[in-house]
């Protein structure tokens, strides 16, 4: 008996080991697909073409004009001209982007003003990041005014004591602006804390430059073709007016594959230590922040998959170590089997 429990006790080791690492495994997969900001690939890619998203960022103080970014686009729109990649037809995009930056500006309704955070954007921002909303709608770069603006929960209820305030007016850093719709403030842990409290509006770009307080494009988002791995990271790439140490490039759709959850795991530490000036929006910081969770539980998998392929590898040599008797025990077993079925068969 006492042989016996010290046989199972191994196997039930093992079996737990397996347990944690299937559940850090699906931890993994829940992380990576929890942010809608990083599946926009997915939600774009449209019959058997592969896509890719990839984000670039860029120091407030060196980051792109709002003319640059048109500059990039048709720098993408050559390339991948020049690889023969095209559009169905005339009325179809290959390829998405958006662009942001962010500054600080001065909301008022009447009299009471308030200082907010605004994010300017352009292109197809609300694609990469369908905000939630409390009322109203998302902007557009495409609508004939440019004069919509999204205001947060937090700033419509120091303006108005209220959220349902679709079309009413107020004024940034003195010029009149309509509510398009008020946002909700993210709800999961890793998107609030990285929102922050401090209130906030989304702007187009357009209307940041009427006004005359345009910031610099500090994030540039784009979903293009992937034909083959690497080579919608390669384009964007190529097409930023600026050299490698000047800004950071990432491929949202392989943050959180096995290889990058492996190097986030060996450059655990650095990651915490900023070289650079680069600004990372909320939204980045929220998937840094679960790209940490991810890397942890891929070293858990790894550390608690040692224990059952060690108890594997053991059994295998012990078995190869005994296999001429496994095989004459077998032979006797077979030879008996075709004994007895002899004897039935008189």
């Amino acid at each position: 008996m006492i042989i016996r429990k010290k046989r199972a006790v191994p196997l039930i080791c093992a079996i737990i080991c397996l347990i944690i690492m299937g559940g850090s495994m699906i931890a993994v997969a829940v992380l990576s697909g929890s942010l809608e900001s990083q599946r926009v690939a997915q939600r774009w890619r449209n019959g058997e073409m592969r896509y890719s998203q990839v984000s670039v960022f860029l120091p407030d103080e060196a980051g792109l004009s709002h003319t640059a970014t048109a500059q990039l686009r048709q720098s993408v729109d050559n390339y991948l001209a020049a690889e023969s990649i095209k559009a169905p037809n005339q009325n179809a995009r290959i390829w998405i982007y958006a662009f942001s930056g962010e500054t600080t500006v001065s909301v008022s309704k009447n009299t009471e003003a308030v200082q907010a955070r605004a994010i300017c954007t352009g292109g197809d921002f609300f694609t990469f990041h369908p905000v939630d909303m409390a009322s109203g709608w998302y902007y557009s770069d495409k609508d004939i005014m440019d004069d919509g603006v999204i205001i947060d929960r937090a700033l419509a209820w120091r303006l108005y004591g209220g959220y349902d305030l679709t079309g009413l007016s107020v004024r940034i850093g003195g010029y009149p602006c309509k509510i398009a719709g008020v946002s909700n403030t993210p709800e999961r842990r890793s998107e609030n804390d990285s929102y922050g409290t401090e209130p906030t509006v989304y702007v187009p770009f357009s209307l940041m430059q009427k006004i005359g307080q345009a910031p610099n494009v500090t994030c540039y988002e784009a979903v293009l073709p992937d034909p083959v791995g690497g080579f919608a990271l390669k384009t964007i790439e190529s097409a930023i007016p600026y050299n490698d140490g000047d800004f950071e490039i990432i491929e949202n759709s392989r943050r959180f594959s096995p290889k990058s959850n492996f190097a986030n795991i060996g450059a655990y530490a650095r990651r915490t230590q900023r070289t650079n000036s680069v600004f990372y929006p909320w939204w980045e910081n929220s998937a840094r922040y679960l790209e940490n969770f991810a890397a942890l539980f891929t070293l858990l998998a790894v550390i608690s998959a040692i224990y059952p392929a060690a108890l594997l590898i053991t059994l295998i040599l012990r078995l190869f170590r005994r296999r001429k008797t496994i095989f004459r025990a077998l032979a006797r077993m077979m030879s008996q089997l075709l004994v007895s079925r002899r004897l039935n068969e008189k």
